[in-house]
């Protein structure tokens, strides 16, 4: 399985993917679980947590997500070549 090096941007609060599975026993939320599980498979990821708030049924307000472009700029800018 090919596993290329991944970013994962979160945004806390996000209900719709930053939640607890009861059924798993990772103690951690989906995100970390999946970025846990990626390692596991021979994966390089970063999980980075972003300060803006989304709401199920709506659109992120991407005017208040910090830096996030400017990481996403960087991950490229270190894992893609021309």
């Amino acid at each position: 399985m090919l596993t290329p090096p991944a970013v994962w941007f979160q945004a806390h609060g996000d209900i719709m993917h930053d939640y607890k599975d009861v059924e798993s026993d990772f103690d951690g939320n989906e995100p970390q679980r999946f970025c846990a599980d990626y390692r596991k498979a021979g994966g390089s990821i970063a999980l980075e947590y972003i300060d803006m708030e989304r709401k199920a049924g709506s659109s992120p307000d991407l005017s208040k997500c910090g830096d996030m472009f400017g990481h996403m700029v960087g991950f490229i800018e270190q894992h893609v070549r021309v």
